[in-house]
């Protein structure tokens, strides 16, 4: 990377599961999560993104919740230390799916505990599970420990990510919110339908 002059996020599987209460396989998650930490290493990556997946945050399940959080917190807290042993950096992206951890309120319980993490935020899962408000929580909140950003449009419904402006986020106020906290880091187009429908949400974006 560093002799090409190269940039990159290493960004793991969605669907890696930290809070599994069965632990031998919270165990395999976390094994997995190692030698996904020691790949981006060899290919020189400093930062890698982990999600708040869970299958485990359900209707059946909430009066497990702290349990199901604090699984996800413990095997964070692992993994943390192992990455900081190879002086990389793990970031924490919001996940996007019904019955994930996809609140607010919820990340900052894991975030707030974990104060060596940096926050990859997701506009539009943000979007997804609280509109505009939550957007503006998490950016207000978490300003100085963004690392990351991923844009894409949706229209609050499903993850769809759409190119901007073919959904309903109001993507001037979010530019807006990032240049209130003085935000000059990496941002990624997650524009799923084509890459010049990317390039154009870029343009846009600068516009």
């Amino acid at each position: 990377m560093k002799k090409n002059k190269m940039f990159a996020i290493a960004h793991t599987s969605w669907w890696m599961d930290f809070s599994s209460p069965y632990e031998y396989v919270r165990e395999a998650w976390v094994k997995e999560a190692k030698r996904k930490i020691d790949v981006a290493k060899k290919l020189g990556i400093n930062q890698i993104t982990f999600h708040t997946h869970s299958r485990f945050i359900q209707p059946f399940y909430r009066k497990y919740q702290k349990e199901i959080l604090d699984n996800f917190l413990f095997s964070l807290k692992e993994l943390v230390q192992y990455a900081k042993k190879k002086d990389m950096e793990i970031l924490l992206e919001n996940a996007g799916e019904i019955g994930e951890i996809t609140q607010f309120n919820l990340i900052k319980y894991i975030a707030y505990r974990l104060p060596e993490i940096k926050i990859h935020l997701d506009i539009g899962h943000a979007y997804l599970f609280g509109g505009m408000k939550s957007i503006k929580a998490f950016i207000l909140t978490f300003k100085e420990r963004i690392s990351h950003l991923h844009f894409h449009d949706n229209h609050g419904k499903r993850d769809e990510h759409l190119p901007i402006g073919k959904g309903k986020i109001n993507y001037k106020s979010v530019v807006k919110l990032l240049k209130k906290i003085n935000y000059d880091k990496t941002i990624t187009f997650e524009v799923f339908t084509s890459r010049k429908d990317a390039k154009n949400s870029m343009k846009k974006i600068k516009k």
